[in-house]
């Protein structure tokens, strides 16, 4: 659990530099994928060790999936309905 809640510490700051530049659209695609493909490896790691850095890695990319869905789905509202809808 630990590694997985540093992962994320460092992907939130990562990953909200890396939406500055390319975009939060292709920055959270780019998160969820990554999510995807480190949590279905460490489901299949062989042991102890692979399997904390593995983790690391989900987290690390955990740490831009919901900063940035926020900020997608924000986006996508109406003017009026922006501040109420992320409230």
């Amino acid at each position: 659990m630990t590694a997985v809640t540093f992962g994320q510490a460092v992907g939130a700051a990562f990953w909200g530099s890396l939406a500055d530049n390319i975009g939060r659209r292709p920055a959270f695609l780019l998160s969820l994928l990554l999510t995807f493909a480190f949590g279905l490896a460490s489901s299949a790691s062989a042991g102890f060790y692979s399997y904390c850095v593995l983790r690391l890695a989900t987290g690390f990319a955990i740490g831009g999936n919901l900063p940035l869905a926020v900020s997608v789905a924000t986006e996508l509202l109406q003017l009026s309905w922006r501040e109420p809808g992320v409230i």
